[in-house]
């Protein structure tokens, strides 16, 4: 898709992730364990989700890193247009929460670092340059979706949209744009069901490998239930607020086709 201009926002980290700088790029072993590692599912910092962001253009053969690099503060590093907070202190695990009063109609979320997958080498090869809780986070938030059955994910906090499991607790719809008006402090969800495939082909294959997980068919509970850990210690925190400049996200990042709908989760 074309580049396209959004607003730049300017946020706080809460320093509850470690920090992966650019250029650290190594192979690493395909995870294996992810269901029983009891890995830690961080909040993870500005710096993580640009390592990641690199980390997929490097795997696409491109050179180029984030314009924005990891000493500068107030880069655009997210899709959201609003301001938003990062909790883990509720039954979902990592989770949106909006941060002010939103009316209906809101357009909340752009898919600016949304990425697609569509063989199974390409996913493979990008999961490579991540260390292992990273690779089990990326299978965690990624998600099939189209006819093709191409893999999708958001590489920032987009990934922490939750699944609401009834209709008066979805607040969200498919272009992620606020469905009813939305209160200070609540949770931003969706319903997964209107873009996650029943996928049985090569990306629940690689996903089993990672997670060995059951197969427990095509119930989205079973899906949801891996993105709510259970809980230790407080709640974690990171605050995004807006900053009045515009700056300019370059297209390569942009989800391409109609298939993508939505964010991912978690």
């Amino acid at each position: 898709m074309a580049p396209k201009e959004i607003q730049r926002r300017h946020h706080h980290d809460s320093g509850s992730s470690r920090t992966i700088k650019p250029h650290e790029y190594r192979t690493y072993p395909p995870a294996t364990d992810c269901a029983t590692s009891n890995y830690p599912r961080l909040i993870h910092t500005r710096e993580t989700w640009i390592f990641l962001q690199n980390a997929h253009a490097h795997s696409k053969g491109h050179n180029h890193e984030h314009r924005y690099s990891h000493n500068d503060r107030d880069g655009a590093h997210h899709g959201f247009n609003v301001d938003f907070e990062v909790r883990d202190d509720g039954p979902r695990g990592r989770s949106i929460y909006a941060t002010h009063p939103m009316p209906k109609n809101t357009n909340v979320y752009s898919g600016n670092w949304v990425v697609k997958f569509t063989t199974p080498d390409e996913l493979v090869n990008y999961l490579k340059l991540l260390p292992h809780d990273l690779q089990c986070d990326v299978l965690l938030w990624a998600f099939p979706s189209g006819s093709n059955e191409h893999a999708y994910v958001a590489l920032d906090e987009g990934s922490f949209v939750n699944h609401g499991e009834t209709d008066d607790s979805v607040n969200l719809d498919t272009d992620c744009r606020t469905t009813r008006d939305v209160e200070q402090g609540e949770e931003l969800l969706e319903d997964y069901g209107h873009f996650i495939n029943k996928s049985s082909g090569w990306f629940k294959d690689i996903r089993k490998k990672a997670w060995q997980d059951e197969d427990k068919g095509s119930s989205l509970n079973s899906y949801v239930s891996l993105g709510a850990p259970e809980l230790s210690g407080g709640s974690r925190i990171i605050q995004m607020q807006e900053d009045d400049d515009d700056d300019y996200i370059g297209g390569s990042m942009h989800p391409a086709g109609q298939e993508w709908q939505s964010m991912a989760v978690w």
